[in-house]
């Protein structure tokens, strides 16, 4: 499953044809693969079980931040109205 995954990933980043081009010079070549198969960890990180949850947690922790703050601020808005020198329309 790993092996069929990596296939799908070389393919879709062409660092097979890259790496085989001889219109360029070698160093060219070399430096290209190299390029590519960052970008190819990269994209194993980010779309990896492991890293994906790290991701959906950052997200809800962002997200749960977003709600406290919104809360407090209805609050802060609920006491402000409460001295009647505030209207809330």
């Amino acid at each position: 499953m790993v092996r069929a995954k990596e296939t799908i990933y070389a393919d879709f980043f062409c660092i097979e044809f890259i790496a085989r081009s001889k219109n360029q010079s070698n160093l060219f070549n070399i430096w290209r693969s190299i390029y590519n198969d960052n970008l190819l960890n990269i994209w194993r990180f980010i779309y990896s079980g492991y890293s994906l949850n790290i991701w959906i947690l950052f997200i809800m922790i962002i997200i749960s931040f977003w709600v406290l703050k919104n809360k407090f601020a209805l609050l802060k808005l609920k006491k402000l109205s409460q001295n009647r020198e505030y209207l809330i329309f």
